[in-house]
């Protein structure tokens, strides 16, 4: 959308030179009106945002419990770029909330902080239905939209590979930045990055090199000073030029020639599919998961052409009992009916966090319950706690650590969970284990020292699974992980 917009901002001024003011003012009021578009759902993101995640925090509260109150409405600017911090056409906006919101139920008039968490929380959901927002307008223009490979929302048919990696010097800087972390892993750890850590990794190259916008305003400025619009419009023409490629000037008419592609009929079916699809998808990243996490997924599986409320639908209907996806409610009930002291619009209880149900599906806990069964399984003792302990004398370890290692040593279940306050009390006797063992790799399943994660026995052929393991305590953090 960005390098169609530029181009048609480029043939109009180009036309404009030839005297055809006519075309140039069809070409810029099409620019003009693309980017009034994404204005639009920039304002759409925000009425979202209103509705799913405005909330503020009233009374005495912890980060677990408390009151969850109705926010009246979001503060909120936006700001229309078009560049990128290297230059690139990036045609985007900015949204800024103001972290103040007013009670809904007009209790007082007093402004307090949003409960930015739960603004966080639904950010997946925003998201989807904001990209459903803009593909729908986009269509409604005429263009004819096609997924991406990636499968995150669609682009805009006609525009050619080349040009658009042409234009991603960042993406090119940072995917050059993020394979040199990545070999740097790989020599030090002898293994690949997980995908975690390789975002991680995108992470810490964006904030290495990212230019000021001051400098990326002077990129294309030819006096020193920031560059005008006619200054940028040349130099991407120029770019182009310079790459024997299709000039910028003539995307849009490759656009126009596109052709269109009849638009799918979303029907019941259709739904049910995405529904199905959408489930296994998250399901595949989360052992439990959100609604919003949920929606994401919803918004990739449906075909071009779907809605944001369609989006929302989907959702609803996949974790509805009897939809056939398996979907189970994880999240616990009240205990005791509170309802009476005060309810949100839309008709929970003030004293639960908002948007708090969680999701799993049947064969995830099939799952969880047969590695822990497995996990239960009894194995025959490897060394007694006699020889364990003359293993460890005369070791660094102090008498914790070293209950801790014999342990480890004499246990008789296929998995043991080791707990300790700190990783390198769980590092240490944990490496004193597999010394004496005589264990070489990571005993703990591929997830680094002092996870929590130990792992003795290998279960019987017939059982379906390779080594057991199970996640224990997060010792890093001192909480228990994710799994």
């Amino acid at each position: 959308m960005s390098v169609l917009h530029a181009s048609l901002k480029i043939a109009a001024q180009e036309a404009f030179k030839r005297g055809d003011l006519v075309t140039a003012g069809k070409l810029d009021a099409e620019a003009d009106g693309i980017e009034a578009d994404l204005e639009a759902a920039a304002r759409f993101a925000v009425e979202r945002a209103e509705a799913e995640a405005c909330y503020t925090r009233t009374g005495h509260h912890s980060s677990t419990t408390g009151e969850w109150r109705d926010g009246a409405g979001l503060i909120a600017s936006t700001f229309t770029h078009h560049i990128s911090r290297d230059g690139d056409p990036q045609l985007h906006v900015h949204i800024a909330i103001a972290n103040l919101v007013q009670r809904a139920d007009g209790g007082d008039e007093k402004f307090r902080q949003l409960d930015t968490r739960a603004l966080h929380n639904q950010r997946l959901s925003i998201a989807a239905q904001v990209d459903r927002e803009m593909e729908a307008r986009m269509i409604a223009r005429g263009y004819t939209m096609v997924p991406r490979e990636d499968g995150n929302g669609c682009e805009v048919g006609g525009v050619s590979q080349q040009v658009m990696d042409l234009f991603s010097s960042r993406k090119a800087t940072l995917s050059t930045e993020v394979a040199k972390m990545a070999e740097a892993y790989r020599r030090k750890y002898g293994h690949e990055p997980s995908k975690r850590t390789l975002w991680l990794m995108g992470q810490q190259a964006a904030a290495k090199t990212r230019r000021p916008k001051s400098a990326a305003r002077r990129v294309h400025g030819t006096s020193g000073g920031d560059a005008d619009e006619a200054e940028r419009l040349a130099a991407w023409e120029a770019q182009t030029a310079e790459r024997e490629m299709t000039v910028l000037s003539r995307v849009h008419k490759d656009v126009a020639g596109f052709g269109s592609r009849p638009a799918a009929v979303i029907d019941e079916d259709i739904k049910a599919m995405a529904a199905r699809a959408a489930v296994a998808e998250v399901q595949r990243h989360h052992a439990v998961w959100s609604l919003s996490e949920l929606r994401f997924e919803v918004g990739r599986a449906l075909p071009p052409g779907a809605s944001a409320e369609l989006v929302r639908q989907v959702a609803e209907l996949a974790v509805t009992p009897g939809s056939g996806t398996g979907v189970l409610l994880v999240t616990a009930p009240e205990v005791t009916d509170v309802s009476a002291l005060g309810t949100r619009k839309d008709g929970t209880s003030i004293y639960r966090p908002p948007n708090e149900a969680r999701y799993t599906t049947a064969g995830q806990v099939d799952l969880e319950e047969r590695i822990l069964r497995q996990a239960r399984r009894q194995v025959p003792a490897r060394v007694s706690e006699g020889m364990a302990r003359r293993a460890l004398a005369g070791s660094d370890l102090t008498q914790e650590q070293e209950n801790a290692a014999v342990r480890l040593l004499t246990s008789t279940t296929a998995v043991s969970i080791l707990t300790a306050p700190a990783v390198d009390d769980a590092d240490r006797a944990q490496g004193h284990r597999d010394h004496h063992r005589g264990e070489r790799g990571p005993a703990d399943g591929g997830r680094g020292p002092g996870r929590g994660l130990q792992q003795r026995g290998v279960p019987g052929e017939d059982s379906g699974f390779g080594p057991a393991a199970v996640p224990g305590p997060d010792l890093r953090r001192g909480r228990a992980g994710a799994g």
